[in-house]
């Protein structure tokens, strides 16, 4: 199942590519990305785009031929990278781009309870846990997800959507946190965002013409790792954190060494070629980490905008070089092998 930034829903044959169905429900799907999720019958994925990103609703679409069953619509809110979960096969829960839970019928769109965010701003999203509980991370009030800033790591009871409890992070949080399989510890990778290509930035600006975009490009390049403090700005700290499912407490938090670019690794990079052929989309601008993922033996997996796919562990990290920033979604394992997404390439792993 997927959709389209013009508002159309499709579902095509997973072996043989064929479309099964394709509607257009909506104006718009906004950015960053709507995760297009399933379960039980029922597809459910942002709705109502609008200008500068996010969506304004939430539909549910009949999995076997694209009716639309029904449309939630946020009151003064929006979800941005929404991503829907499944606790049950009758109801949904989701996260809006301040922090704010909600829990709907899956089949009808009816609000069991909603929690909206206030003035905040994250491209993270909510998990559930083994035990139906949903862990969100987000960024508190006035906060967008900059240098600078604290993030938030919240636990909200399923039933009725009460928040046991907060603990706050020292850096933005932007990703979506991870549970254990045992249920007794939350990952979370907190990071402050990234910004546009410098020189995209002195395009856009006027600051250099097209003549001279090169020069200045193989500028920025050359000033490598230090980048933001040629320009007075402060390199971009992150870490990896635990914490106990039960009560909040901080078990482990392990910091990275803070990224001194400006831009995502590889935004920067390759735009100059992106401009020449791919001129519609000339950067990927991810946030700082994608979603991590936790292997059978406890590992964490997470790419970074350092253009690096780590693997932690309580006794340290290591890290493979991609050259490029992360997606959001991270990891994903099968029987002896790893796949994960950066920006511009898939890897495969043996295990």
């Amino acid at each position: 199942y997927g959709s389209t930034i013009v508002g159309w829903y499709f579902a095509l044959n997973l072996t043989t590519g064929e479309e099964l169905w394709a509607r257009n429900h909506t104006h718009m799907v906004g950015g960053d990305t709507s995760y297009v999720e399933a379960h039980a019958g029922v597809v459910v994925a942002g709705s109502q785009g609008q200008q500068g990103g996010g969506n304004k609703a939430t539909i549910g679409i009949d999995a076997s031929n694209g009716d639309k069953l029904w449309e939630y619509t946020l009151d003064n809110q929006r979800v941005w990278n929404v991503m829907p979960m499944f606790p049950d096969d009758d109801t949904t829960v989701f996260m809006d781009l301040s922090g704010g839970v909600y829990r709907l019928g899956l089949h009808n769109g009816s609000v069991i309870w909603a929690h909206p965010g206030r003035l905040s701003f994250s491209d993270g999203g909510l998990v559930l846990g083994p035990d139906g509980d949903i862990y969100t991370c987000s960024n508190p009030l006035w906060r967008i997800g900059l240098e600078g800033t604290g993030g938030v790591l919240r636990k909200f009871a399923l039933a009725d959507g009460r928040k046991m409890w907060e603990s706050p992070l020292p850096y933005p949080c932007n990703s979506w946190p991870a549970v254990s399989n045992d249920g007794s510890t939350v990952v979370v990778v907190p990071g402050s965002f990234n910004d546009n290509p410098p020189t995209l930035r002195a395009l856009q600006l006027g600051l250099v013409d097209a003549e001279d975009a090169e020069e200045f490009h193989r500028m920025i390049m050359n000033q490598g790792l230090a980048q933001r403090s040629k320009i007075g700005l402060p390199d971009l700290r992150a870490a990896i954190m635990t914490f106990d499912t039960t009560t909040g407490a901080e078990l482990l938090r392990h910091d990275v060494v803070p990224w001194g670019e400006v831009a995502s690794a590889g935004d920067e990079e390759g735009l100059m070629v992106r401009m020449k052929y791919h001129s519609n989309r000339v950067i990927c601008l991810p946030a700082h980490w994608s979603s991590p993922t936790i292997d059978s033996s406890g590992a964490v997996y997470v790419g970074r905008t350092d253009g690096r796919l780590y693997r932690f562990t309580s006794t340290g990290e290591a890290s493979y070089v991609t050259g490029a920033g992360p997606l959001h979604s991270g990891a994903t394992f099968a029987p002896g092998m790893m796949a994960y997404t950066d920006c511009d390439s898939l890897y495969v792993y043996h295990m």
